[in-house]
């Protein structure tokens, strides 16, 4: 809060198209009231959510960031981030090196993909961590100041 930002950790109805639209709204309502960069971060099967918010345009341009914490990757960004027409919105990614749930080769395939194409992205690995390693062990300062320095050069 001192330095002019908020941490908001809602409730949504579900993890389909009437969740995405309940965060895509409390978003939209940060951005009217004027309020500073928004850095979404979506854990586990909450994931879905990130990525359907950064597949819809309105949503996309109001990001400043997206943190997947043990989460899958997303085709459909994947693409838009090949495509070029799109606004790079920086993506920071925390996995466990054991996660059980969604496997850690899979998103380190995402993030060499969008590294390729030196889109904006970063991933930290927590050697020997679980599935819900990310959500307790990411460093919240790093990981918010490098998306936020990372989208100034995007």
């Amino acid at each position: 809060m001192a330095a002019g930002g908020a941490y908001l950790s809602p409730d949504f109805t579900d993890f389909d198209a009437a969740g995405a639209a309940d965060i895509a709204s409390l978003i939209a309502a940060r951005s009217a009231a004027g309020g500073g960069p928004v850095v979404l971060a979506c854990g586990s099967l909450g994931t879905k959510i990130c990525w359907s918010l950064a597949d819809n345009a309105e949503t996309r341009n109001r990001l400043s960031g997206l943190v997947v914490l043990g989460g899958f990757p997303d085709g459909n960004f994947l693409r838009a981030a090949y495509s070029g027409a799109v606004k790079p919105v920086p993506v920071y990614i925390a996995h466990g090196s054991r996660d059980p749930v969604y496997a850690l080769e899979d998103m380190e395939d995402f993030y060499g993909a969008l590294n390729v194409k030196s889109y904006p992205v970063r991933m930290t690995v927590f050697d020997t961590g679980n599935h819900g390693t990310p959500v307790r062990m990411i460093d919240w300062r790093s990981a918010i100041n490098w998306l936020l320095a990372a989208g100034t050069r995007s």
